[in-house]
């Protein structure tokens, strides 16, 4: 039954004693519900219902209670996947759901404008097609919506890209590309100039694996 419905509960306690960095702690706990249950031979539906909440912990100066979700549907069929998903990470115009060990570049856009949730919060609605040719090239296209939670703000828009190919068992050669297109900020540049600047991101790696 674990392609139909796995369950997770979790829970993080992070303590920050560095004084620049005592708004970090926090107590985080959760539960996810993830499933990739087969319809034919070929197809599969994929879906994640995920929800966390976030309060401080320890030496925070501010109190706080922060909610955060995400859901995710889509289907897989031949190699090839269709996914739409919105996260949201919740603020309350001075503190905001954080995750500051969390892989956000995987999560939120691979330009990384939001390792940092921004005071305001923010929700990403996203989408992503993804799929093989020829079992050794890996392609992938991934948009993001991004806004915020309190006073409907309009972060921008980010378009990502893949290409991997696989020589043999050991050894293969990726390419990434991410654009980030800023929005202005309610026409206010200054609110956070890291968010209204288009950003452009190029990564070329190659990796041996035995």
């Amino acid at each position: 039954y674990k392609d139909i419905a796995n369950a997770n509960l979790y829970g993080f306690w992070i303590s920050d004693y560095d004084k620049n960095q005592a708004r970090r702690s926090a107590q985080s706990y959760g539960i996810s519900v993830t499933g990739k249950p087969k319809i034919t031979r070929d197809i599969r539906i994929l879906y994640r219902a995920e929800y966390s909440f976030q309060t401080n912990l320890a030496n925070n100066p501010n109190s706080f209670t922060l909610g955060r979700y995400r859901i995710m549907g889509g289907a897989s069929f031949m190699g090839v996947s269709l996914k739409g998903a919105v996260e949201e990470l919740g603020a309350n115009g001075t503190s905001a759901f954080q995750t500051p060990f969390g892989t956000n570049h995987k999560f939120q856009g691979w330009a990384d404008k939001f390792l940092v949730t921004p005071k305001d919060g923010v929700r990403d609605i996203n989408a992503t097609l993804a799929g093989k040719i020829l079992d050794n090239t890996k392609l992938a296209f991934v948009y993001h919506n991004f806004q915020s939670v309190t006073n409907s703000i309009k972060y921008g828009n980010e378009y990502d890209f893949l290409i991997k190919h696989t020589f043999g068992k050991h050894y293969h050669i990726l390419a990434k590309y991410a654009y980030y297109d800023g929005a202005s900020v309610n026409g206010n540049a200054s609110y956070n100039s890291g968010l209204t600047k288009n950003t452009n991101k190029f990564w070329l790696q190659a990796g041996v694996k035995f």
